[in-house]
């Protein structure tokens, strides 16, 4: 969730993957130009030369919502044994109203086109 006292053009986003990672990431705040990245509200106030309040605050971009979003996608398969599991708990009625394969209809978007947010909302408009 964006901080009510980021101010607009800041971005705002969770670092993963860091070492000593506890699970929930490290918030990173990121200037309106891209060149600074900061990891606490009192850093960003000393940059800018004054505190923040909830005055100064702005709602989150697309483009941060969309990142938050795609960080918390996690990946999902079944097994075979899962799929057959999962129908045994179908009645026959709701088996029936199941759409034949050939009426399924999806698309693969390879990961190379998602490298910006711009490239990624296309594909979110597909």
């Amino acid at each position: 969730k964006r901080p009510f006292w980021l101010p607009e053009g800041w971005l705002h986003g969770v670092k993963v993957g860091t070492s000593g990672y506890t699970g929930r990431g490290l918030q990173v705040f990121i200037t309106p130009d891209r060149s600074k990245k900061f990891y606490h509200r009192k850093d960003i106030e000393k940059y800018l030369g004054r505190a923040l309040s909830a005055a100064d605050g702005a709602p989150p971009t697309f483009d941060e919502l969309l990142a938050n979003a795609m960080h918390r996608v996690p990946a999902v398969s079944f097994s075979a044994k899962q799929e057959e599991s999962l129908f045994r708990c179908l009645s026959d009625e709701e088996k029936g109203q199941l759409p034949k394969a050939r009426d399924i209809h999806f698309c693969v978007i390879s990961a190379r086109r998602t490298a910006d947010a711009q490239s990624i909302k296309g594909c979110m408009v597909v």
